[in-house]
């Protein structure tokens, strides 16, 4: 099942290990400020349930927490498939995969009306009483109840399934409603706009937050194959002026001769004694590819994220301060896919240090055709994904 959970800048993914070792695919989903989609077309409505004027639990984050439920609903990635957790950054989970979907298939199967199914009964930011391994997850209906104070519930939104037919439901329910996202979804079982059944366990609690990643500094090594063409060479320069300052540019001369070498070493001396570029060969340079894994082991050792570019695909200046950012959100060592390719190609790896190395030994000792290791890599599904993954690894 893919957990698609939302992730504010400098927030950590409290259950990113468990999650990955409980069978899940993981997606943070960043959130945004743009609160333009919300409507607060049912404002009287939100007041007659909270008991209060709805602005007086109005701020800043709760409605960026609203605009950002609703984008991610809307997202048709996600359309084909009902059995998607959608979350926060915070969810924490207390049962494997296999046995959530399961349940979730016959309660769906059962109960076909349902728009959500609370992963959740009562708050707990800690390891709490689950369900056992002889016990099947049961799920009951929520009581609706005509003000929110009244409700015998815990609030959160930290973990839900959302059926795809119910999701633009949800949506709107976010979008009309002037309340944080729990409340809402609360005023909207009352007033009779959604079915929602809740788990009698915890099957995923709030983790405490335990730090923030926002200062964490992540050097990344950017492969860069370099051919004769003016336009590699202008390509080159493009990267050098990158808006994230710590990455370096590994570059693979795809001529070996020491004359072509010379040359790049003349045209990018400057950049070569700084230490932002370096020129790197490979014995495995016979064998075509559009990427360069074979770096020096103490190269390896010197980066933590290594990113892959085609001179064809070039990113805007501030794509690897986006990949920064991004990474700030994940646990270390953990690797990622980066978007569609704008030629529509295959989604394209940024790798730990530790799957680097695994690759590029794996690659020396087997004497295995690269394409054979990036179809063997390719297999892998996961976002993100660490070193464990057997996709590397068997």
């Amino acid at each position: 099942m893919k957990c698609v959970l939302i992730s504010s800048p400098g927030e950590f993914l409290e259950g990113a290990a468990a999650l990955h070792g409980a069978g899940y695919e993981i997606l943070p989903y960043p959130s945004i400020r743009n609160t333009s989609c919300l409507t607060d077309a049912k404002e009287q409505e939100s007041a007659r349930y909270l008991g209060r004027n709805p602005a007086s639990v109005e701020r800043s984050h709760v409605r960026s927490l609203r605009a950002s439920f609703i984008r991610m609903l809307r997202d048709h990635r996600f359309d084909d498939d009902d059995m998607v957790i959608f979350g926060e950054s915070d969810a924490y989970p207390q049962i494997d995969n296999a046995r959530l979907e399961s349940a979730l298939k016959q309660e769906l199967a059962s109960h076909p009306e349902t728009d959500i199914f609370r992963l959740f009964f009562y708050f707990s930011s800690h390891p709490c009483a689950g369900v056992t391994e002889e016990e099947f997850p049961v799920f009951t209906p929520f009581q609706t109840k005509s003000r929110d104070p009244d409700c015998p519930y815990v609030w959160g939104t930290h973990a839900m399934v959302i059926p795809a037919r119910s999701r633009e439901r949800v949506a709107r329910v976010f979008s009309h409603y002037r309340l944080p996202t729990d409340i809402a979804l609360g005023a909207a079982a009352h007033f009779g706009e959604l079915n929602i059944r809740v788990s009698r366990h915890n099957l995923f609690y709030q983790r405490q937050r335990t730090r923030s990643m926002s200062n964490r500094y992540i050097n990344s090594c950017i492969l860069f194959r370099m051919d004769k063409e003016e336009q590699t060479r202008n390509s080159l320069i493009r990267l050098l002026k990158q808006s994230y300052p710590g990455f370096h540019v590994a570059v693979s001369p795809e001529d070996p001769s020491d004359s072509f070498r010379l040359h790049l070493s003349s045209l990018f001396h400057k950049e070569i004694q700084q230490g932002c570029v370096s020129l790197i060969s490979s014995q495995f340079h016979s064998r075509p590819s559009p990427f360069q894994w074979f770096l020096p082991e103490k190269s390896i050792e010197a980066f933590d994220l290594f990113i892959p570019v085609e001179t064809s695909e070039l990113p805007d200046p501030a794509y690897f301060r986006s990949i920064h950012e991004f990474h700030q959100l994940l646990p270390n060592g953990f690797s990622s896919y980066r978007g569609n390719s704008p030629s529509g190609g295959l989604l394209s790896p940024v790798l730990s240090r530790k799957v680097m190395m695994q690759l590029r030994r794996y690659t020396q000792t087997d004497q295995m055709d690269i394409s054979a290791v990036m179809q063997r890599f390719g297999c892998c599904d996961h976002l993100p994904f660490d070193e464990n993954n057997p996709s590397l690894t068997s």
